[in-house]
């Protein structure tokens, strides 16, 4: 009796273990995109990091609100150039410049903000000396993306669908890597799928290339 219970626990740990074989194999083929070389799918899920990182909105046919551009102007900012950028005001604010949120957002989305475009937004206040005001604070968790599908539409336009992961604050995994390749860590910061959205860009410099976002949406 016993050893067909220890046979039985053996078959039962084979097939596991070759169903997880076949769900590794299927998550790393996640990260071929068709048309893309292993740097330009890097460079892109970078792209599209910096707007699920800012937590920007949905919008279409870059029709994206003032205030909506700001945020992700100070948030940018805030999250990719601290100590360079950011001023330390007092013991509880950094100081984001204007003129810095004025160039992540030309850099991304392709728009001239006029001066009288610099305004207090929803989440930040600014200051007479020209800098959006923000808490000293850290503990976020890691968002980032990677690019699934990306696909010419003609005149320089292309679409893409892009996952959204959401890790925790201690996560040091490789965010360009498989989602099989993170079941190999601590389980406990394995990053998890939020959302997927379908993004348009349009190309803002052949050189690069890089690109402008037009078109933000959220599919699931």
């Amino acid at each position: 009796m016993l050893r067909k219970r220890l046979m039985g626990l053996a078959l039962a740990l084979l097939l596991l273990v070759v169903q997880l074989a076949g769900a590794g194999t299927a998550l790393a083929a996640e990260r071929d995109v068709a048309g893309l070389t292993a740097a330009e799918r890097d460079r892109l899920d970078t792209f599209f990091s910096n707007f699920s990182e800012a937590g920007l909105p949905e919008f279409t046919n870059g029709n994206l609100a003032l205030d909506a551009i700001l945020n992700f102007g100070v948030d940018h900012v805030r999250l990719n150039t601290p100590g360079r950028e950011m001023i330390s005001l007092d013991a509880r604010h950094w100081g984001v410049p204007a003129d810095q949120v004025r160039a992540a957002v030309h850099k991304y989305f392709g728009y001239t903000l006029a001066d009288s475009d610099l305004r207090a937004t929803t989440r930040y206040s600014l200051s007479n000396s020209g800098y959006y005001i923000l808490p000293k604070a850290d503990g976020e968790g890691a968002t980032f993306s990677q690019v699934f599908t990306f696909n010419a539409t003609g005149e320089g336009q292309y679409e893409a669908t892009v996952n959204v992961y959401k890790a925790s604050p201690t996560f040091t995994g490789d965010v360009h890597a498989a989602p099989a390749e993170w079941l190999k860590g601590d389980r406990q910061e394995l990053p998890h799928l939020v959302a997927v959205y379908h993004a348009e860009v349009s190309v803002a410099d052949l050189a690069g290339p890089t690109y402008y976002l037009v078109a933000y949406q959220k599919q699931q």
